[in-house]
């Protein structure tokens, strides 16, 4: 009861693997800046397109969906903790080894 879509061109299907690849390498920036409206939204914007675009019964595209799926569901923005006591202790002890040298050393 649906009209077929036409399958894509070869020029079509480029830039769709372009704009997938580009859409997941925003999701990597998107990764490593810890934003995650942006990561779920580029991950979003690509299985859209796989859905839209490709054949869904291909094993090989099913398995990028369910990778997809498993990448949504990532906490890309975690609680990180606190590190200042330890930041603290660090510099003291850099600054008494440094003391313990120069003494040692104007001995």
């Amino acid at each position: 009861d649906e009209p077929l879509k036409a399958p894509l061109s070869p020029q079509q299907h480029y830039y769709l693997q372009q704009n997938l690849a580009l859409m997941l390498e925003q999701a990597q920036v998107a990764l490593a800046r810890q934003n995650p409206e942006l990561y779920k939204g580029s991950l979003e914007r690509a299985e859209q397109w796989l859905q839209e675009f490709v054949l869904l019964e291909n094993p090989q595209v099913k398995a990028v969906q369910t990778s997809l799926e498993e990448l949504k569901t990532w906490n890309v923005n975690p609680e990180l903790p606190a590190i200042n006591e330890s930041l603290v202790q660090l510099m003291d002890l850099i600054a008494r080894q440094n003391r313990g040298v120069a003494a040692t050393g104007q001995e």
